[in-house]
């Protein structure tokens, strides 16, 4: 992005706070006018002049995509294109005088059961990715009545609630990793692109500085790559276990999701950022 573009985008946000989808949106329905639609329209492989019309949507109910993109080209009886769009954004928040950072993103969450079904996972690396996210029956707790761990076991943990990967043998440690190592493409397809009609064609990244009522006040970079691009970025990288003990899936991280509702389901969550980096 040259320094007019920045100077356009940052004149058109500062003005009030907003949802950013909801401006990605508007950007593209302003895409005659708007030098930032016109740039992510390049970016698509389309050219300015032989465009008729372009229209963004939201993306209905929660899919893979957040907004639907139709293009109409010109000479062509005005055939239609559909893009489905996924929208990340990154970058900071500043409230009373202090900046603070946020980067990870959820790409996907889903139950073991599902997780074992959609990927043929077999019954040893889900029941020990069930240990990992603390299922019922499957807690650390459960399994030191049961006899399953020893007591020295379970006073070595650092999350009494469940066994972190890298608290679980070196034997089952590898059975997870090599999993998860051969069916690296289908799952990392799967997390970023989904399935069905609203699938992800393109992958959108924005940096974005939010206020004190976490809407964008500010834009400082933004870039499209298609879904299949963002996929071998993301997929860059190795296979094995975090510091933390979560799994990392080249540059996507595997963990526990915690919180309400669902906490005991996989999340997979993403650096938008890094997509800058490639």
């Amino acid at each position: 992005m040259d320094d007019e573009e920045r100077i356009v985008l940052g004149s058109q946000t500062a003005k009030s706070g907003f949802d950013n989808e909801n401006f990605i949106i508007n950007i593209f329905n302003d895409w005659e006018k708007n030098k930032i639609a016109q740039k992510l329209l390049d970016e698509m492989s389309f050219r300015i002049d032989e465009l008729k019309e372009v229209k963004a949507e939201k993306a209905p109910g929660r899919q893979k995509s957040d907004m639907i993109l139709k293009i109409t080209i010109k000479d062509k009886s005005d055939k239609i294109l559909k893009a489905n769009i996924s929208i990340k954004k990154y970058g900071y928040t500043i409230e009373n005088g202090k900046k603070s950072k946020f980067n990870y993103n959820q790409i996907d969450k889903r139950t073991i059961d599902k997780a074992k079904e959609k990927w043929n996972m077999p019954d040893e690396v889900a029941d020990e990715l069930r240990k990992f996210t603390s299922e019922e029956g499957f807690t650390a707790t459960d399994l030191l009545k049961e006899g399953k761990i020893s007591k020295q076991k379970y006073y070595s943990l650092k999350d009494k609630r469940r066994i972190m990967l890298n608290e679980m043998s070196s034997e089952i440690q590898k059975k997870i990793i090599d999993f998860f190592k051969n069916n690296k493409n289908k799952i990392v397809t799967e997390v970023m692109k989904g399935e069905g009609e609203y699938a992800a064609d393109w992958m959108l990244v924005d940096e974005v500085e939010l206020d004190k009522n976490k809407k964008v006040k500010k834009i400082s970079k933004i870039t499209i790559k298609s879904i299949e691009e963002s996929i071998k970025i993301f997929s860059k990288g190795k296979v094995g276990l975090t510091r933390d003990g979560n799994l990392k899936i080249g540059k996507i991280t595997l963990q526990r999701k915690g919180g309400t509702p669902d906490p005991t389901k996989l999340q997979f969550k993403i650096s938008p950022g890094d997509i800058f980096q490639e």
